[in-house]
């Protein structure tokens, strides 16, 4: 790999001197799949990004343009074979050659470039292929004007409340060469149906024909490695464009289930296409058999579908937000994958959204994600940008807009996992207006709708979250909330009970706290003199990494001032306030169960190292304390604790109610709730004998006690039937030794680890 001033590789001759213009470095080894960042690193020519001011120092790199070339031998056993090649990802325009041949461009991430390669392929010697880069497009950040976007490339590297400016060049994705015979598979739907109490895979392909040919397709299904199914047969193929259709019955079926309501057993349904005994072509794919159907919300009446069905039985959204993982995208290991999904099943999530600033993600996320009965939510690649929200109609938009999201509905309906099709994040629908959020008669949203009506029949498409007609859970728009953001932040000790408590949401798509990230990951990427508390306004460094997230004000008023040294007591607070804040915003939505049908916490992860931020997951793949909160609201079987606020006065009387809810059948409960003062004897208690809701949320009853005799804190702490012990609920004494808040907090987040 090499890099380039800007169009001087078109040129490559001076006009005024007539000499060669050369390149800007000594030739590098690069990797594919990969990013151009990780090798100017690798080579010595820029820092880590990623530490304290780094990426600062690589800004320069978007600016240039980057050649990449490598010789490919074909071996000659593929002589005589259509050869295709494939790039599976180009960020972002893209110029492709083959032996000096011009193969063509690529402008879309998310679209593969593909070209036949047949006649120009050589067998007796190397193979030239080169790819050139231009210079990364201008676009919107997280503050912009989204209806002047121009591109279909991820966004959030041009910085978003979560990551610095680190604009992404790179091939990023896999390149392969292919062989078929004489058909190949073009478009793939396979899919479950349930027929008169039949369970059938069904299947539709599109191929093409090199030529006239009679070749024998093979279809058969596997179960825990053995075939249960199978079926084959000749068909004759023409030129050019041919369809292939048909079903297979599963008999004694194993039904698919989101995690936390049931197994996800899993059926490999294979095709080959082959001349002769030579395979022409051949896909598998992982299929889970579920029904799925959306209703209303309780009580709802003029309102979208929000309540996800599978089997016959309501789901709950449990779900987090995810950013894409890494600033630096370019080649990503699937381990990374692994780590995310581990994390989300472990939490109890039975649902990923897929934030429209980032990603379509990717193959393997989708099966994971079906193996692992995570649904997932997918956001065609829009976003808001603050100056204007509107979605762009711009001609030459749309239509690079509809030939991405066609072939990537086409590519991901055929995933268990893929619940949800939405047009954007926070998309409103007229330009420079904060209401209402955009409808389905916008144009652009129009046709994303269209395209998933033609080719993904059965999922629900939402024209953007929140899809409103408000756009923020506020006071001022209860009873009229149905699909709502926010808020991201801890409001205050009473004025955040007060939200929640009121709230009437019919989904709850977006909301989270932000929270310091951990001593042993700050010292990943800061400097020992960085590693002190700091406001994000004071010190450069720490706005670049999360300049929005400040929670000094929010913690000192809280737990005191802290002095510079007091990092891990500030730490400490302010994780335990993300998690405190977390867990109330879930399981006030499963409190009401399904007139809202559920949350999607905002965020899981993070793609650039943040001191502070609102994923409970940081970049190093270190749990928050928060990520325990929530894993703890998530259980299947949940007591629930309804308060009006934190801190109460020296003799007043305490009160809460205690709410169960359940994903499963409702049972008999036995609950005991107890309270104790901060490091002291339980004072308090009560059991309570009553029946949980079936698949629902039931009121139990009301705790009532004098707070006469407590000086600083005090918690609840409550456990049913044999399960383990909830994490408890602590609460302050106005006035109360700030320094003793902060040893709870200490004490709660270290019960974390």
């Amino acid at each position: 790999m090499n890099g380039y001033n800007q169009y001087v590789p078109i040129l490559f001759n001076s006009l005024e001197t007539g000499k060669e213009l050369r390149e800007n470095f000594q030739w590098m080894k690069a990797k594919v799949p990969g990013s151009v960042y990780t090798d100017l690193r690798r080579a010595g020519l820029i820092p880590d990004p990623y530490y304290e001011l780094n990426s600062l120092q690589c800004e320069w790199v978007k600016d240039r343009w980057w050649l990449y070339r490598t010789k490919v031998y074909i071996d000659p056993k593929f002589q005589g074979r259509n050869l295709r090649l494939k790039f599976q990802g180009l960020d972002y325009k893209a110029h492709i050659s083959m032996n000096g041949k011009r193969l063509g461009e690529s402008e879309a991430m998310f679209l593969p470039f593909e070209a036949d390669v047949t006649e120009i392929a050589r067998f007796s010697q190397a193979n030239d292929i080169s790819v050139l880069l231009e210079h990364a497009p201008e676009e919107m950040g997280q503050i912009g004007v989204s209806s002047q976007v121009k591109t279909q490339k991820s966004r959030f590297t041009y910085k978003w409340d979560f990551c610095t400016r680190l604009v992404h060049l790179g091939l990023y994705d896999d390149v392969v060469l292919e062989d078929f015979g004489p058909v190949r598979i073009e478009e793939s739907y396979v899919r479950p149906v349930l027929e008169e109490g039949n369970w059938y895979i069904r299947y539709d392909f599109l191929l093409h024909g090199y030529g006239q040919a009679q070749i024998k397709a093979a279809v058969s299904v596997k179960s825990a490695g053995a075939c249960i199914a199978s079926d084959h047969g000749n068909i004759d193929i023409c030129p050019g464009r041919n369809t292939f259709s048909g079903k297979i019955e599963i008999e004694n079926p194993k039904l698919w289930y989101p995690n936390g309501h049931g197994d996800q057993p899993v059926y490999t349904f294979h095709i080959q296409f082959s001349d002769g005994d030579i395979p022409s072509d051949e896909k598998e794919f992982a299929v889970g058999l579920r029904t799925l159907s959306f209703e209303k919300c309780d009580g709802a009446e003029q309102a979208l579908p929000y309540v996800i069905v599978v089997n016959g039985k309501k789901i709950f959204i449990k779900g987090m937000n995810i950013t894409p993982l890494d600033q630096i995208y370019g080649g990503l290991d699937n381990s990374r994958y692994d780590a995310l999904i581990e994390n989300a099943k472990n939490a109890g999530v039975n649902l990923l959204r897929v934030w429209g600033g980032g990603f379509i993600e990717s193959e393997y996320f989708y099966k994971q994600c079906t193996l692992n009965g995570i649904m997932v939510w997918q956001d065609f690649l829009q976003s808001s940008s603050g100056v204007c929200n509107a979605p762009s109609t711009d001609e030459a938009f749309m239509k690079k807009m509809k030939e991405v999201s066609e072939y990537n509905v086409k590519l991901k309906r055929n995933h268990t996992s893929l619940t949800v099709w939405c047009g954007g994040n926070e998309m409103r629908e007229v330009p420079f207006t904060s209401d209402p959020p955009a409808t389905l008669e916008h144009p652009n949203i129009k046709l994303l709708k269209s395209i998933v009506e033609a080719y993904d029949e059965g999922r629900l498409f939402l024209p953007t979250t929140a899809s409103g007609p408000y756009e923020f859970l506020e006071l001022s728009n209860v009873g009229r909330q149905h699909d709502v953001h926010g808020p991201w932040t801890y409001s205050g000790p009473e004025t955040y009970y007060e939200l929640y408590n009121k709230a009437t949401s019919m989904l709850h798509s977006e909301f989270g706290a932000d929270g310091m990230t951990g001593y042993s990951s700050l010292q990943k990427f800061l400097s020992p003199q960085n590693i002190k508390v700091f406001l994000f306004k004071n010190n450069d460094v720490w706005k670049n990494h999360g300049e929005w997230w400040c929670t000094y004000e929010r913690d000192s008023a809280l737990f005191g001032d802290f002095s510079p040294e007091d990092i891990e007591a500030f730490i400490a607070c302010s994780q335990y306030m993300q998690a405190e804040a977390i867990r109330y915003a879930i399981e006030s939505e499963r409190r009401r169960m399904f007139q809202s049908a559920g949350s999607i916490l905002w965020q899981l992860n993070e793609p650039w190292p943040n001191i502070s931020c609102t994923a409970v997951v940081d970049y190093y793949n270190v749990r928050k304390p928060a990520y325990f909160y929530a894993k703890d609201a998530n259980r299947i079987r949940k007591a629930t604790l309804r308060y009006d606020k934190l801190i109460w006065a020296r003799g007043e009387k305490f009160t809460a109610s205690i709410h169960f809810v359940s994903d499963m059948a409702g049972e008999k409960i036995k609950l005991k709730a107890a309270a104790r003062p901060f490091g002291g004897e339980v004072f308090w208690s009560e059991d309570y004998a009553f029946d949980s809701a079936d698949n629902g949320s039931v009121y139990v009853g009301e705790i009532a006690f004098d707070l006469q005799a407590i000086d600083t804190a005090f918690c609840i702490e409550m456990q049913w039937n044999e399960e383990p012990a909830a994490i408890p609920y602590a609460f302050f004494m106005d006035g109360g030794d700030r320094t003793k808040r902060r040893e709870l907090a200490e004490c709660m987040v270290k019960s974390c680890q």
